[in-house]
């Protein structure tokens, strides 16, 4: 008797294809500029960890003429900190660069396609303007479907005039999706009718494992261990806020003592404001420092304090709940939803005495913030594997669209 055949195996469903992506960041970190575009960086980390994504940032800097001059024909692709970097520099001719930008990055995003065979699936541009004019650019020349996400604080800086109004409406309306760092931002795009539009809410990544070593204890009775993280090239961090604030606490007499970590123009006179307001003492001003310095910097803080007047996000924030530090923060847009009563306190901006009030609050009960849970709260709402399958899935739908 001849045995029936056996019924056909069925076949396993083919691996989903990895989908190159394009990162088109407006701000990537330099040698001169080392924490500039970190949040950038991050993200270009997380995704190139996924065995489902194939990355590429293309960075585009700006160089006075002459330093171009000397630098033209150095752009190359080059593996750091694990993503592929495709760098290119072109001059900064004041007033008309976001217009060179918007036509220099497709051109260098052509040249990258033919010298190493990078063709993307999507390009994901952060910051409308200039990188998400030139992905526009892109979408427009080659089809390719683009993602926009927007940080600038605040966003009336991009329609502060009719060109960059325009440019920067051209871009959000090109992209097939666009996403904001946080719901106030979303927000504040949303408040211009001609940009009504659905805006995902995807926030930024931070590695929380480069943050979870261990802290140094504080000495009983020494002052809490006050830690700023910043630029002091705008007044938008509200330095000024957080030196009255200190003052009012030594006058007060709760013992504190503040390292600010950040330069920019305004360095010096702030420096100066400390010492007229006589807390030049206890206040450290360390300058520039390596992003791999911050670290350390938060495992000796007792307290990370933010009293910016204006923010998209605060990635500074969730490196400090990484490292399991509590929290004070104003209530100035992208903060809100990262310190709840849980982590931190908030004040309102430009409020002295609440911020003051905040400060000698957190040290005084450590028992409320227990750093295992700071820690956890970071890696689950913005750890490099959450922000990440997000991105994932999102690029996944704009592609199948």
């Amino acid at each position: 008797m001849q045995t029936p055949p056996s019924p056909p195996v069925p076949a396993a469903p083919p691996a989903a294809r990895r989908l190159r992506v394009l990162l088109l960041p407006a701000w990537y970190p330099t040698k001169r500029y080392p924490m500039g575009g970190v949040f950038c960086q991050e993200q270009a980390r997380a995704l190139a960890g996924r065995a489902d994504l194939d990355v590429v940032v293309l960075f585009v800097d700006r160089a006075p003429l002459g330093a171009w001059l000397r630098t033209r024909g150095r752009a190359g692709l080059r593996r750091e900190a694990g993503v592929r970097v495709y760098r290119t520099v072109m001059p900064r001719l004041p007033g008309i660069w976001p217009v060179l930008y918007a036509v220099w990055a497709p051109l260098a995003a052509w040249r990258l396609a033919r010298r190493y065979g990078f063709r993307p699936d999507l390009v994901h541009a952060h910051v409308s303007l200039p990188a998400g004019l030139a992905g526009a650019l892109v979408k427009r020349l080659t089809g390719i479907p683009l993602v926009l996400t927007e940080h600038t604080a605040p966003f009336a800086l991009l329609m502060r005039n009719p060109p960059a109004a325009w440019a920067t409406t051209r871009a959000l309306r090109a992209a097939d999706r666009v996403i904001a760092v946080s719901a106030a931002l979303r927000a504040e795009i949303q408040a211009y009718p001609a940009l009504r539009r659905p805006i995902e809410i995807i926030p930024n990544v931070v590695d929380t494992a480069a943050f979870a070593g261990g802290r140094v204890t504080r000495e009983p009775g020494a002052p809490a261990r006050l830690l700023f993280v910043g630029e002091m090239e705008t007044e938008r961090k509200g330095v000024p806020d957080l030196l009255a604030a200190v003052a009012d606490l030594q006058r007060r007499g709760v013992a504190v003592r503040l390292d600010l970590l950040g330069g920019g123009r305004h360095l010096d006179e702030y420096r100066q404001l400390a010492a007229r307001l006589g807390v030049a003492a206890i206040c450290r001003f360390q300058g520039v420092v390596a992003p791999a310095a911050v670290p350390a910097a938060l495992a000796q803080a007792d307290l990370l304090v933010l009293p910016s007047r204006h923010e998209t996000f605060g990635v500074v924030l969730v490196e400090a709940l990484a490292a399991g530090v509590p929290v004070v923060a104003t209530r100035c847009g992208g903060p809100e939803e990262i310190v709840t009563p849980d982590v931190g306190v908030l004040a309102p901006p430009g409020d002295v005495p609440a911020l003051a009030a905040a400060i000698a609050d957190v040290p005084a009960r450590p028992e409320a913030f227990p750093p295992d849970h700071l820690r956890a709260v970071a890696a689950c709402r913005y750890g490099q594997a959450a922000v990440a399958r997000q991105l994932s899935q999102l690029y996944r739908q704009v592609v199948a669209d």
